[in-house]
């Protein structure tokens, strides 16, 4: 028996595909990106490496050795500029309200420690009659607050190693009694810089600053 075999034009005869070779150099370089690109992922979740931590805590420990010292020498030094500027102007003060007043004006220390009462602030006071305190019923012309920090402030009547423990201005603004008085603000040591206010008996003050407290 005969098969009629008829051609169909349209039927397309399927050839089994085969994947495109790859050379084995490019293989090689696929695998090298992917590892390096692994490694780079895995640095970056895991921070910084026990190294770069010690290195980066000895550059900080020497940075705060260096930095402390003159931090805290720059806040002394400012606290004694500040300290000095205050009590040279309670000084000013007071001798102007006892010309403009006509009267004796006193500066008092307010600290109770001998030898450095004007660590303890010191007020600006009417002292009409003279006593040597602050008038009864009148206000404080000014009271300024205590020293901060560890400042050392003495007081003493012209070159004996008296105390002084109060400045009186009269009515013409010169010192009553007429005897210079000298003051010395240092700070917590010796080599520190440090300010000298002499009053004269004309009731005018100089102020210098020193570079130790010697």
């Amino acid at each position: 028996m005969q098969r009629n075999v008829f051609w169909n034009p349209l039927a397309r005869t399927s050839a089994p595909q085969q994947e495109p070779e790859v050379a084995q150099g490019t293989v090689t370089m696929m695998n090298r990106s992917g590892q390096i690109g692994a490694r780079r992922s895995r640095q970056a979740l895991g921070g910084f490496t026990l190294i770069e931590l010690l290195t980066t805590l000895i550059v900080l420990a020497v940075v705060v050795a260096i930095a402390v010292p003159n931090l805290a020498l720059f806040v002394t030094s400012s606290r004694l500029r500040a300290s000095q500027s205050e009590f040279a102007s309670a000084l000013s003060l007071a001798r102007s309200e006892a010309t403009k007043r006509g009267s004796r004006v006193v500066v008092l220390p307010l600290g109770i420690v001998a030898g450095s009462e004007f660590l303890g602030g010191w007020t600006v006071c009417s002292d009409a009659d003279e006593d040597g305190a602050c008038d009864a019923g009148v206000p404080a012309i000014r009271d300024y607050a205590a020293l901060t920090g560890q400042l050392r402030f003495t007081a003493l009547v012209g070159t004996t190693t008296t105390a002084a423990t109060s400045v009186a201005f009269d009515a013409r603004g010169f010192l009553n009694p007429r005897t210079a008085l000298n003051f010395k603000l240092c700070g917590p040591t010796n080599t520190t810089k440090a300010y000298s206010i002499r009053l004269d008996p004309v009731g005018i003050a100089d102020v210098v600053e020193l570079n130790s407290c010697t």
